[in-house]
């Protein structure tokens, strides 16, 4: 019986590691929204070195991890926010740099189990992180320069209101020259 439990295990470790595909920006995909849009459950999106010049967002997604492969440089332009990350569970953005986006250069809402490691986000007008209402948040080893508000803000304003962030962890981040 014993065994049986075990083997049925593996196979279910299997199936799910078979279906998790690795998606290549700018190989298989010309942009990374067009990634983000085109990934499914599990799967883990590679992002070659470069500038990538439109925002991202993320929305509805579950545990998808997107790497930055030798540090790319998100400049939105006129965006408000480099990386969205709308009602997700078990997302990760790790490797990237955010160059002077207008207001933010991550924003995470209604998320579950989202980290945050390795980004370098300069001259957001507002904050460089900025979280509302998720829980399970971790931002670890980002460095965050000369932001407008907050390095990091774990309940950020959804409208009139701020909503709390809660069970969370920020740990190893450099944040200078910030308002806040």
């Amino acid at each position: 019986m014993k065994r049986a439990f075990i083997a049925t295990a593996i196979l279910a470790v299997l199936a799910t590691t078979a279906s998790a595909d690795t998606l290549l920006v700018p190989k298989d995909f010309d942009t990374i929204q067009a990634a983000v849009d085109a990934a499914g459950d599990g799967d883990v999106i590679k992002v070659k070195k470069g500038t990538w010049t439109t925002p991202v967002h993320i929305q509805d997604k579950t545990n998808l991890t997107i790497i930055g492969a030798g540090g790319p440089s998100i400049v939105a332009g006129a965006a408000f926010v480099g990386f969205t990350v709308d009602e997700c569970v078990g997302i990760t953005i790790k490797g990237f740099r955010f160059q002077s986006p207008q207001e933010r250069g991550i924003v995470v809402t209604g998320s579950d189990d989202v980290t945050i490691e390795k980004c370098r986000i300069d001259g957001a007008t507002k904050d460089g992180i900025a979280t509302s209402d998720c829980t399970l948040v971790t931002i670890t080893k980002c460095r965050i320069a000369n932001c407008g508000v907050n390095g990091i803000s774990l309940s950020a304003a959804q409208g009139e209101l701020e909503v709390p962030t809660e069970d969370s962890t920020v740990s190893k981040c450099r944040i200078s020259m910030c308002d806040d």
